[in-house]
């Protein structure tokens, strides 16, 4: 596991962002489809906005 808080729901691995709230790190496929979850850049695709915006039961228990 990586050693960053895994915010969305997602059983697979691969490329990580940083989210408006530090420590939080979300990968960039889950974002993307997710409705809540924006890119404050959409060239850097960081950080990512709209994570507290995600229903609480999408979150890895």
């Amino acid at each position: 596991m990586i050693v960053a808080f895994r915010i969305i729901s997602c059983r697979f691995g691969g490329a990580l962002k940083p989210t408006d709230i530090d420590p939080l790190w979300v990968h960039v496929t889950c974002a993307w489809f997710r409705p809540e979850v924006s890119f404050a850049s959409d060239e850097k695709m960081e950080p990512a906005l709209g994570i507290l915006s995600i229903p609480s039961n999408s979150f890895v228990k």
